[in-house]
């Protein structure tokens, strides 16, 4: 341990240069997404400006003060209003991001832990590779022929741990599976393929869809609520390209708009939805998320991938306390994290 004063302020600076080189990083995507905006719903420049006005007198408020003015931009133009208990990502990055669950946060994203750390049966691994030997879902150590014989030419998908955003995924036949190059993949868990509901189907186009469920520990309290949830289309990992349909936390149905990946608007119409549609499994996939989350008083925010079958039954697929994208569902829906018992204004000040 580094107990000298010089090797602490070292310490220090290395950290603060860090904040503020990520700092700098965060706000030029933010900028990006507000040209985005801008470009893909025709916002004249009159209104920019006058959302910029109105966005650059609240950033004074926050603690990182023209730091935080993108942030807070992005939510002007997509939420079309500013409300108090709005967070910046930057003040989210440093007071949550950072300062919660440091330690054990990146645990979400080692894909071959998950059914063990969060001890559910709606988790769909059949096994894993790891250090290039096979286990079965229960941790036995078995050939990759014996996991996959009962199988034979049913679809399964290899995730690798730390996948970077999907982009170490692979759906093949089982029978694939013993020809693969564990080595030079590194540790993986092997899922079975679940096949979803015809809604989501329907609404994918071809594509992958998922739930997505943010679930948040309101201050001082021991029971976790939700706090928004959406439905997320990746076309492509690869490509970057989706459509982000918004799910109305409180009455669980979509709001008038979907969001692409340039953060245009699409009507719910153009997707084949409407308002008032209920979405199969979402009252499960919503209980099933808050009993999971109450298993992990480390994290004070988890966002969630959900898959829902044929029989409404909801699935795991992915889970991050790292990093469960605020931004994005802040500008659709508003303080999500106030109005979860989440006061990062007063902690960050």
């Amino acid at each position: 341990m580094l107990e000298g004063k010089a090797e602490q302020t070292t310490l220090r600076w290395g950290g603060f240069i860090a904040d503020q080189l990520g700092y700098l990083r965060i706000n030029r995507e933010l900028w990006g997404d507000c040209l985005s905006v801008a470009k893909e719903n025709s916002i004249t420049l009159s209104e920019f400006l006058a959302a910029f006005r109105e966005a650059f007198s609240y950033s004074l408020k926050d603690p990182f003060s023209i730091l935080s003015l993108p942030t807070f931009l992005l939510y002007r133009l997509t939420f079309g209003r500013l409300e108090p208990g709005l967070v910046s990502e930057v003040t989210y990055w440093r007071h949550l991001h950072r300062a919660w669950g440091t330690r054990s946060k990146g645990v979400s994203d080692v894909k071959t832990l998950t059914r063990k750390l969060l001890d559910s049966d709606s988790i769909p691994d059949i096994g894993y590779n790891v250090n290039g030997l096979y286990y079965d879902k229960n941790w036995g150590q078995v050939e990759v022929t014996k996991l996959i014989e009962p199988l034979g030419e049913t679809l399964i998908v290899v995730k690798r741990d730390y996948s970077e955003r999907g982009r170490h995924v692979k759906v093949m036949p089982a029978s694939d599976l013993a020809a693969f190059n564990s080595n030079e993949f590194g540790d993986f868990v092997i899922q079975s393929k679940i096949m979803q509901h015809e809604f989501f189907d329907q609404l994918g186009n071809g594509n992958s869809v998922t739930l997505r469920l943010l679930t948040a520990f309101p201050e001082g309290k021991s029971i976790p609520e939700v706090a928004s949830g959406l439905v997320k289309s990746d076309a492509d990992p690869k490509s970057n390209d989706f459509i982000r349909v918004v799910i109305d936390p409180s009455t669980d149905c979509f709001v008038g708009f979907g969001i692409n990946s340039n953060w245009g608007r699409v009507p719910l119409e153009n997707l084949g939805l409407n308002s008032t549609q209920e979405i199969p499994g979402l009252k499960q996939a919503k209980k099933l998320v808050l009993e999971l989350h109450s298993k992990f008083p480390h994290f004070q925010l988890i966002g969630w991938d959900i898959g829902i079958d044929q029989s409404g039954k909801p699935w795991i697929f992915e889970w991050n306390a790292d990093h469960p994208g605020i931004v994005f569902h802040q500008s659709v829906l508003g303080p999500v994290l106030a109005r979860a018992g989440l006061d990062l204004t007063a902690r960050a000040r």
